[in-house]
């Protein structure tokens, strides 16, 4: 029977057969709740153990980190000198909804896989999503009363025009008709 083992198993496996060293993605955060128009934040840091040593870190800088959002390879970013990796998407790039976001390093001859843990994104549309305006929304519930009112009327001052415009002229009072005596004499 074949022997069966977890990714974290064999990371550790690779870790001392080939003496890679262990990495980690730390401090990885999302911007939790963005609407179409914004931008969304992800971000974090690639680390490693110097030496196999865990307690002794070091940022691994220049590496390839992949973006998955909802299963696929999004794209790559690559870290800075002190491993910090960012990449800004907006929200009308993901589309309304909720969206899973984690952070890939494939690793390298000397640097292990690692990879984030799963983090979430929701895209709220302009009125909300799914169909309720979210409590972060700036003011917006505040407002709505008067957009509908306005929006109203106008829809008044439209009518109001249109009758007042589109009513068909009259013919202009004429002079009434200078009555004819006739004076029959007799």
């Amino acid at each position: 029977m074949a022997e069966v083992y977890t990714i974290e198993q064999l990371r550790e496996e690779a870790v001392r057969t080939y003496n890679l060293i262990p990495t980690q993605i730390t401090e990885f955060k999302v911007s939790g709740t963005v609407y179409l128009n914004q931008t969304a934040v992800i971000c974090g840091k690639l680390m490693g153990s110097l030496g196999g040593l865990g307690f002794l870190k070091g940022p691994i800088g220049g590496a390839p980190i992949e973006i998955w959002i909802d299963g696929k390879n999004y794209t790559t970013v690559y870290t800075a000198a002190d491993g910090y990796f960012e990449y800004d998407v907006t929200g009308s790039t993901l589309g309304a909804g909720t969206h899973q976001v984690q952070a890939v390093f494939q690793g390298d001859l000397i640097n292990a896989p690692a990879r984030s843990q799963t983090m979430t994104i929701t895209v709220y549309n302009a009125m909300g999503n799914p169909g309720t305006v979210p409590p972060t929304a700036p003011g917006l519930e505040s407002i709505l009363p008067i957009i509908l009112a306005l929006g109203a009327g106008a829809i008044g001052l439209t009518l109001i025009i249109y009758g007042v415009v589109s009513k068909p002229k009259t013919e202009e009072a004429k002079a009434p008709p200078v009555p004819q005596v006739v004076v029959v004499k007799g």
